[in-house]
């Protein structure tokens, strides 16, 4: 799959044939695309393309390349263990407030009409439910990276569907291949 192209968003592929392009959306494609990350594979050079906030180009030399790891980010917990923990985490807090309102005397924080460390600790649950939540509810992805001899590290994430055409290639992101 070698391609005529002889820029990928503004960087000049002088005399490269292009053999390989993943798209982290849409996994093996022919051509580019502008709206997500691409991993090009030329004859000599790999090079890596960040869309986003931190939009960046990372060229690497083939023969540079030390390692590469692939690593598999799958969803480990399903979503009625978060469901459940969710439901338990608001009995505890329920327990333990008419508990401390009870037993304890404490000033009401105006406005929400909640006495304070039950105002406290429902904060504390909200906080650590946000916490769960960001923790583990990635979606699937890959992790492809490629590290070289100064000790230079390039990642590329994929998403998980294009797992086959990642596999599939990752020949040609190797040095001393003949294509």
């Amino acid at each position: 799959m070698t391609s005529y192209l002889s820029k990928i968003r503004d960087i000049p592929i002088k005399g490269e044939a292009i053999v390989r392009i993943i798209d982290s959306k849409h996994g093996l494609v022919a051509e580019p695309s502008a709206d997500s990350d691409l991993l090009v594979s030329t004859l000599t050079q790999i090079l890596i393309f960040k869309k986003g906030i931190n939009r960046s180009s990372t060229i690497l030399d083939k023969e540079s390349v030390q390692k590469i790891e692939i690593t598999e980010q799958r969803k480990n917990i399903p979503l009625l263990t978060m469901i459940s923990f969710l439901v338990c985490s608001v009995i505890v807090y329920l327990g333990s407030s008419y508990w401390l309102v009870d037993n304890i005397t404490q000033p009401i924080v105006p406005g929400v009409n909640l006495a304070l460390i039950p105002f406290l600790l429902l904060g504390s649950l909200i906080g650590g439910v946000a916490w769960i939540w960001k923790t583990y509810s990635f979606s699937n992805r890959i992790t492809f990276r490629i590290v070289c001899a100064q000790g230079d590290v390039s990642v590329f994430n994929c998403a998980f569907e294009h797992r086959g055409d990642l596999m599939d290639n990752i020949v040609y992101f190797q040095p001393r291949v003949d294509i």
